[in-house]
Parts: C-alpha cells; structure tokens; sequence
C-alpha cells in the first residue's frame, strides 16, 4: 500500500485507502476459505467410487507385447499414450514430422494389435 501513496491525488486520504484496501483483502480471504470449506464439504458428502483393482496378468501382457514393437514405434506410442504428448511434441522429441509421428502411432497401434491377437489394449 505505501507504493501507491506516490500515485494517489490526495494524500490525506491515504489512511482511507489504507483502511478500505485491508478490508477488501480481508473479504477477499474469508469469501475464498468459504468456498474452499463448501469445496470439501461437498468432497466429503460424495459417495466413494469403487475403483477396480489393476489387472496385473493383463497389464503383463500388454507390456510384453509393446516390447515386440519395433523401437520407433514403441517410442511413438509411449510418448503419445504414456506421457500424454500431442503429435507435435512427438515429432518433435522423435526429430520426425508430424506426418511421420502419426504414422508412426499408426502403425504402432496396429503391430500392438497384432501381437495381442487382434484384443484392443
């Protein structure tokens, strides 16, 4: 607040402006505990979801077919599936096009099916 007083018109009025500024940030703080105390209160109240235990025999079976992946495209598809990157993030850490980063996706999708029997991972 002392930065402003260089700026304001009237510095008789700084002690308003002073007042005024703490209890706006004072509202501004208890409004945001409020609705933070209603944000868990509401987490609370929801009703748990059940989350299915990992399938460890499935997820085996997938990881040991991606092996059988040539390299490139494994890498492709653990970038865009894994990591969560967009093409272009691909392409570009693969020092490929876009074009080929999504073919190489492509293409590694299709040899993963392939190697599963056909089953979508």
């Amino acid at each position: 607040a002392f930065g402003r007083f260089a700026d304001m018109r009237k510095p008789n009025s700084f002690p308003n402006y002073l007042k005024a500024t703490i209890v706006n940030l004072t509202r501004k703080h208890f409004r945001r505990r409020g609705l933070e105390r209603l944000y868990v209160e509401r987490l609370r109240t929801r009703p748990a979801q059940s989350v299915a235990p990992s399938n460890v025999e499935q997820r085996e079976v997938v990881t040991q077919a991606l092996l059988r992946v040539p390299q490139r495209q494994r890498a492709a598809l653990v970038l865009h599936y894994y990591e969560d990157l967009p093409e272009y993030q691909v392409a570009d850490l693969l020092g490929v096009s876009e074009q080929a980063a999504r073919s190489l996706v492509a293409r590694g999708r299709k040899t993963l099916r392939e190697q599963l029997g056909g089953v979508r991972p």
